[in-house]
């Protein structure tokens, strides 16, 4: 005997695909954003996903009054440590965000 209650519609397999293709393409925006890499107008290249934007924004926010013209000690890309001014962290940032913005919305 066949189990009517059982059968799987066409809406329903296209709805499983249409959440099946939204993942993927979600997976693959967030390995974009986890891979960004931004260079300052200086050549340092920074990572800029989205914990080292955390990580600049935390640094930016803690040291803004005390250090505003000031530099930080950064680990590159590169896995290098620079010595980087607030300003260029802040523009290691504005990029990476942007970078973002252009992989995450479409």
């Amino acid at each position: 005997m066949i189990d009517w209650s059982q059968q799987v519609t066409a809406a329903a397999k296209q709805a499983d695909a249409d959440l099946q293709a939204r993942a993927e393409a979600k997976a693959e925006r967030q390995a974009q954003v986890n891979a960004i890499l931004v260079t300052t107008a200086t050549g340092n290249t920074f990572q800029g996903d989205e914990i080292s934007q955390g990580r600049m924004a935390r640094v930016l926010s803690a040291y803004a009054e005390e250090l505003p013209d000031g530099e930080v000690q950064w680990v590159l890309a590169d896995n290098s440590v620079a010595s980087v001014t607030m300003a260029e962290l802040d523009e290691a940032l504005r990029l990476a965000v942007d970078a973002q913005n252009a992989i995450w919305i479409i």
